[in-house]
């Protein structure tokens, strides 16, 4: 049986499968911060179970693995080549950009401090020695109509969900958002999407 993790709250059966909704668990050690890899570096499979989330932010969605055991977070999103970089105020390079254009894996953790107030973090699944999905290109290149960060998160999420959504020719974050909030109404998907607290 697959489990959907969200918010104290059952879920309705979906595609013949049983999912019920419960809160997702924070590890004892947090998660482990690791410096971004590009597609070549991600590995095949996770060893022991995982939390496996989908996570969407108004201009950018990635899927997010935690193991239950020990905490550690991965992450794994697709990015165009030099976007994703982030700076503070004084200009001190917080995470690189994106060497080049693919899959990368552990780049969102930069967004990890927001996972922990309850932001981004949308549906997640309980899954033992999952394979990494990296679709059908191996996590190579970036097209913003079939290989963008919403493309692939879909497309993933289907592979550990069996959730398919239909999106429109140019996807984006907040419609494909909008689509997990139709058919998960009780998950309050526009306040997890919000950055200011």
């Amino acid at each position: 049986m697959a489990r959907l993790i969200g918010r104290g709250r059952w879920a309705r059966s979906l595609l013949a499968i049983s999912l019920t909704i419960t809160a997702l668990p924070v590890g004892a050690q947090g998660p482990t911060v690791l410096q971004p890899k590009t597609y070549e570096s991600i590995p095949a499979s996770l060893e022991g179970g995982w939390y496996i989330s989908l996570c969407i932010e108004p201009s950018h969605c990635w899927i997010r693995y935690q193991n239950e055991k020990t905490g550690v977070v991965h992450t794994l999103g697709r990015f165009e080549k030099g976007s994703g970089g982030r700076h503070a105020a004084d200009g001190t390079i917080l995470m690189p950009k994106a060497p080049e254009s693919g899959l990368m894996w552990d780049h969102d953790l930069f967004e990890e401090p927001w996972i922990a107030k309850g932001k981004f973090l949308l549906v997640t699944v309980k899954a033992v020695n999952p394979t990494v999905f990296t679709g059908k290109d191996g996590g190579k290149g970036y097209q913003v109509l079939t290989k963008s960060c919403v493309t692939f998160a879909r497309d993933a999420w289907r592979y550990y969900s069996s959730e398919h959504y239909d999106l429109s020719l140019i996807p984006t974050p907040t419609q494909f958002a909008d689509e997990i909030g139709r058919r998960h109404a009780n998950i309050p998907i526009r306040e997890r999407m919000k950055r200011a607290e």
